[in-house]
């Protein structure tokens, strides 16, 4: 992976959980948003495109829009929005 890649990966993260610092955690969510930022990149590869101008993940994210197809990276970044940001579910009186 390279740094640009990384620092993609980076902002992103920061968005979803921006009280957690990138450097030094151990988020469960974190290598799910560097491996769907990768998948990207390489789906890219040799295209002459720069990862950093990728902005549909950070304007998903932003608009609270579901990541709801099936290309590889759209998956990772589902589970990793899943895990930083559990659904509370309401307790059954009783």
């Amino acid at each position: 992976m390279n740094i640009r890649t990384e620092q993609a990966a980076e902002k992103f993260f920061n968005a979803l959980v921006p009280s957690v610092g990138w450097d030094y955690t151990d988020h469960k969510a974190k290598p799910l948003v560097l491996a769907a930022f990768h998948l990207y990149a390489k789906a890219w590869d040799g295209q002459r495109w720069n990862i950093g101008q990728w902005q549909w993940p950070l304007t998903t994210l932003r608009s609270g829009a579901a990541f709801d197809s099936d290309e590889p990276w759209t998956v990772l970044l589902r589970r990793a929005v899943e895990i930083a940001r559990p659904v509370r579910r309401a307790r059954k009186a009783g």
